[in-house]
């Protein structure tokens, strides 16, 4: 029962969240829009499960489409993504894995975004 409860807030979230971006998109379309957070689940997921926005972009993806992310960006897919759209340029994308984050409010490695828009 309690996975279920889990998933359906989970789902829930999803919802309004996706609800609250094209919000955004409209009311501010030409300003880039970005989301962020600790969403507990990994990329495929997101896309298997047919929520990830398909007008956003996954930032570290396209880091490392165009050269922008250093060697520290983690080839696991079990870490928190950035999403964003509009007109925008990644200068320099990278995680610190070598900093604890027990303690700390996410407990993901924390990500460094230089974007220039």
């Amino acid at each position: 029962g309690t996975a279920i409860a889990v998933n359906e807030l989970r789902m829930q979230c999803v919802n309004e969240t996706k609800a609250y971006m094209a919000e955004l998109k409209k009311t501010y379309s030409t300003m880039p829009v970005f989301l962020t957070g600790d969403f507990n689940s990994s990329l495929t997921l997101f896309t298997q499960s047919g929520w990830t926005p398909t007008s956003y972009n996954v930032i570290s993806e396209q880091a490392k489409n165009n050269g922008t992310a250093l060697s520290t960006v983690p080839t696991s897919a079990f870490f928190d993504h950035i999403f964003g759209t509009g007109t925008y340029t990644i200068r320099c994308y990278e995680y610190f894995t070598d900093v604890n984050q027990h303690s700390k409010l996410t407990d993901h490695p924390f990500a460094y975004v230089d974007l220039a828009f």
